[in-house]
């Protein structure tokens, strides 16, 4: 009896191994954390839309995580996500390792640039005209952590002006909107897309004034960050705008951190690409966007994977 049943059980192991043996091999998925803004921000709706897209073509499950443009570059370089949504200025400011970061951030690399951000300095009163007309003015300069923060406080430098020379307050966009409204600030300095719900919701009151900044501040932000470029909204952009309307711009990207291999990087950034044309007729941000803009050099490293996609598809050389 025990030899009978050692026989069985060699059978049915033997059976099993057969069955692996023919059954097809699968890859395992991962977990990849996209480290995106606030739960209530207007970056929210892209990272839902980003999490489909890539879960489709990697079968991976995309796990959203709250963030903020700055803080996310260090939660990639640290390796608390694989991919993040970052601001251009301040991620060449984290690869330098210049303040507010306390080292540099070489785990971070391009895989596409996603849209344009410009920065706004808006307010309901008509005596602000210019930046300098906000000193000792309630302003709302975004949180702690968000790129535009960041952006906010090297605007105020160049421009001979610091947070001792303004009542900042740290407020999201949507409470910040809220306060203007209700008379509880004066102004509001933040980015956003090239149709910024936060602008076109002021905008509704007829009241909104947009402040621009003088070339000569453009210029310095330029020269303090190789992120930042001039940019002009025409009149007419917004409700209300009757001129033209100066101010800076930087590039919102996706990255991933330097390990993530080469074949999943190229994987995400072709489908970041092939997604296009449908991310457009649903996020305003990507109006206007090419493909060729998404590989577009920024003075970013690009990730191997990314690189090598944008290469056979002819957008790189």
């Amino acid at each position: 009896m025990l030899a009978l049943s050692s026989l069985r059980r060699r059978r049915v192991l033997g059976s099993m191994v057969t069955l692996a043996l023919l059954l097809p091999l699968t890859a395992s998925a991962d977990t990849l954390r996209l480290f995106n803004g606030s739960p209530q921000g207007t970056w929210r709706p892209m990272a839902e839309q980003f999490k489909k897209v890539i879960e489709a073509a990697t079968k991976d499950e995309v796990v959203i995580e709250p963030g903020a443009g700055l803080s996310n570059v260090i939660a990639v370089h640290t390796g608390k996500g694989e991919l993040a949504m970052v601001v251009s200025a301040p991620l060449i400011t984290g690869l330098q390792g210049a303040p507010p970061f306390r080292e540099k951030q070489t785990n971070v690399q391009l895989l596409a640039t996603l849209f344009y951000q410009p920065g706004y300095v808006m307010t309901f009163d008509p005596k602000i005209a210019k930046i300098s007309d906000l000193k000792g003015k309630r302003v709302s300069v975004m949180p702690k952590g968000y790129a535009a923060e960041a952006m906010n406080q090297l605007v105020l430098k160049v421009a001979g002006m610091s947070y001792d020379t303004i009542g900042e307050q740290f407020l999201g966009e949507v409470e910040s909107a809220d306060a203007m409204r209700d008379n509880h600030l004066d102004a509001i300095m933040a980015m956003g897309d090239t149709n910024y719900s936060i602008a076109i919701d002021l905008a509704s009151t007829g009241r909104l004034k947009f402040v621009s900044l003088d070339k000569d501040i453009i210029d310095a932000l330029q020269k303090a960050n190789a992120g930042l470029y001039p940019y002009t909204f025409k009149a007419g952009s917004y409700p209300g705008l009757t001129s033209d309307y100066t101010t800076y711009m930087a590039s919102v990207m996706l990255v991933a951190r330097t390990d993530l291999p080469e074949a999943k990087a190229k994987q995400i950034t072709k489908a970041m690409i092939d997604a296009l044309p449908d991310m457009q007729k649903t996020l305003n941000s990507f109006k206007g966007m090419t493909k060729e803009d998404m590989a577009k050099d920024m003075g970013v490293p690009f990730h191997p994977g990314a690189l090598a996609y944008f290469r056979e598809a002819g957008l790189r050389k």
